[in-house]
């Protein structure tokens, strides 16, 4: 049999992502969706990533995140940028950006 504790855990943190996730709908102290905290399930269903992917990049803090009460809390803000660190840019943009930085050449 498993632990009862472990299931305890488990459903005290479905429990707190799905409050994080009414406070986000519900907008309750009148903050903007993007300043709202999210759980783990809700950052990781936010990046389109497994939860066990979104713990790797925590334990390699690669991700910005905050820890209360033992639980990783996410901003939007933070997990966008994230996103954007990964940004590749086109080809016509690395084009615009070397002839910025290339001195001037006269003819």
């Amino acid at each position: 049999m498993e632990n009862p504790f472990e299931e305890i855990i488990i459903k005290l943190d479905q429990l707190e992502d799905k409050i994080c996730a009414l406070y986000t709908r519900l907008d309750v102290n009148g903050n903007n969706s993007e300043d709202a905290p999210l759980g783990m399930q809700e950052a990781a269903k936010f990046l389109r990533i497994s939860i066990q992917t979104l713990y790797g990049l925590v334990s390699k803090r690669e991700i910005s995140y905050c820890k209360r009460n033992n639980r990783n809390i996410f901003y939007k803000k933070d997990l966008e940028e994230y996103i954007q660190r990964g940004r590749i840019p086109s080809k016509s943009e690395i084009k615009v950006n070397a002839n910025s930085l290339l001195p001037l050449r006269s003819n």
